[in-house]
């Protein structure tokens, strides 16, 4: 009798209780999974609104930036643009210099920076940095150095071997990036 009991215990009792405390040790860890879900079903809503929130941010500083090209082109075009507004406002740009291009991954854009060299009246500075602060795509001085020469009362005087350091941004939406 007794050792019917032991081998009762030991063959049906145990493995029973150790299937149920697995089953409930299986069934608290779906409890917490579906409040997890559940929460995450709860906050949807918000997070698609956040999202479109933020995409419709995003589309308003889309125009600051070029649309991608490869870089030879960029670098032409927006030099050839920057000496057009040299010109528009009677400054003698003296050297333009290229630097290396920076991946910004995080915001999916390309910075591109370009040291110039100038001279020309100062009025005409400030009306270029003017124009070239509001244009669109966005230029960002960066560094801006100048000494001035017959500058009074009257007038502002001359630069003669200013230096702006410019960043331009183009977009990597669109394109892979090699790397």
């Amino acid at each position: 009798c007794c050792l019917a009991i032991l081998l009762f215990a030991k063959f049906v009792y145990v493995p029973l209780i150790e299937w149920q405390d697995s089953t409930l040790s299986e069934v608290a860890q779906k409890e917490k999974r579906l409040v997890k879900v559940s929460q995450l079903l709860e906050n949807e809503k918000k997070l698609l609104v956040s999202l479109e929130n933020v995409e419709s941010q995003l589309n308003q500083f889309t125009p600051l930036f070029l649309d991608y090209s490869p870089e030879a082109e960029i670098r032409l075009s927006q030099q050839q643009r920057l000496e057009g507004l040299f010109r528009k406002h009677q400054i003698k740009p003296t050297n333009f210099g290229w630097q290396s291009s920076t991946q910004l991954d995080e915001v999916s854009l390309t910075k591109y920076r370009v040291q110039v060299r100038f001279d020309g009246l100062l009025v005409n500075v400030v009306s270029f940095l003017l124009e070239l602060e509001a244009s669109k795509p966005w230029y960002e001085i960066d560094n801006f150095y100048f000494s001035g020469r017959g500058i009074t009362q009257s007038s502002l005087g001359f630069i003669s071997g200013g230096r702006i350091v410019i960043n331009l941004y183009v977009s990597q939406q669109g394109h892979e990036i090699d790397g």
